[in-house]
């Protein structure tokens, strides 16, 4: 065990091992603000990597040292930059600022794509309001008018994107007015309201275009309502017409190609890819633009799958009329029409 002694200058020693004199070390450099090497412009804040969630899930960002995160309305992470120092407001003298916040994600439910709000008109007998016959209804934000459950309310019903009839108790009223609206024009799709045990009731002579428990819960509730919504819209579209392009006939209603009369064997997105190229010709499109059409938002491959399907097409319509889908060199493809003789113009030249 060692003793230690004082020593004359206050500091102590062990004995047998001195102290290093403390006057010959040297300090570092401290870094200041006018210091060339330390300058301002040399120490560059490196951004906080976060990574978009998805939505509904929580975000948690770890800032670092002198990073301070905040939440913007709306549910939108704001992550601020560190301050940052600068020598303009004088010699001497260093400007503190920080700079505004920087909108990384936005979280949350209502983040996503707005639901959309459709116009019910319900018919019912109750006097109780929507929650007595449909009580998950009343959650979604839809807009319920009531109406009495007769036919002379199918008057009112020409701002109504869908017609629900309540067929709990009544459903020889219910039955009379479904088939009622089937022989009605420009009436909304029915969607039946019945318990658990005139489920198996309901047949497809009432003319209802869905059919609900009154027990269900506000997903399939607003799941029904915007399935026959979308079936009444496709409904009232117009058929696709056809489009001939010389030896070259496609029909959209079928899914055919036909060259000269025979079938074209091409699968789905080869058929959407020719009748999108044929629909516009001498249009030239871009590969993305395909992509984005034909393949549709959600499509998460490469633009090498256009040229793929390209070439898929020229070999299937053959050596002579390959030259229908032409190239356009660091553009992208075009349907050419030039030099393509229609049946009917080579009949009548011979």
């Amino acid at each position: 065990m060692t003793t230690e002694e004082p020593r004359r200058d206050g500091t102590f020693t062990s004995r047998g091992h001195p102290v290093a004199n403390t006057s010959e070390i040297t300090a570092r450099p401290t870094a200041t603000a006018s210091s060339p090497r330390y300058a301002p412009s040399a120490r560059r804040a490196t951004p906080t990597p976060v990574t978009t969630p998805r939505v509904g899930a929580a975000i948690i960002v770890a800032p670092r040292r002198g990073v301070a995160a905040g939440v913007w309305p709306g549910g939108e992470v704001a992550v601020t930059p560190p301050l940052c120092q600068s020598g303009a407001a004088g010699a001497g003298t260093t400007a503190t600022t920080r700079p505004p916040p920087v909108r990384v994600a936005k979280v949350g439910p209502n983040s996503g794509r707005e639901a959309r709000v459709a116009s019910v008109l319900l018919l019912t007998t109750s006097r109780g309001g929507v929650e007595t016959v449909l009580p998950a209804l009343s959650l979604l934000p839809h807009k319920v008018r009531i109406a009495p459950l007769t036919p002379a309310a199918l008057v009112d019903v020409k701002d109504a994107e869908v017609l629900m009839v309540d067929g709990r108790t009544e459903l020889v009223a219910s039955r009379s007015l479904c088939q009622l609206t089937a022989t009605t024009i420009e009436t909304p799709p029915v969607l039946l309201v019945v318990t658990e045990g005139g489920w198996s009731v309901v047949g497809a002579s009432w003319g209802a275009a869905d059919v609900v428990v009154d027990t269900a819960g506000p997903a399939e509730i607003d799941a029904r309502i915007r399935i026959v919504i979308e079936r009444a819209a496709q409904a009232t579209r117009p058929e696709p017409e056809r489009v001939e392009t010389g030896d070259l006939v496609i029909d959209p209603s079928s899914y055919t190609a036909r060259l000269r009369g025979v079938a074209l064997d091409l699968t789905y997105k080869e058929f959407e890819l020719l009748k999108y190229l044929a629909a516009n010709p001498g249009r030239v499109y871009t590969r993305a633009q395909l992509l984005q059409e034909v393949w549709g938002y959600d499509y998460f491959g490469g633009t090498r799958t256009v040229d793929v399907h390209v070439r898929r097409l020229r070999a299937k319509l053959g050596v002579e009329h390959d030259q229908l889908i032409g190239t356009v060199r660091n553009v992208g493809y075009r349907f050419n029409t030039d030099g393509v003789t229609s049946p009917t113009s080579a009949d009548s030249a011979e």
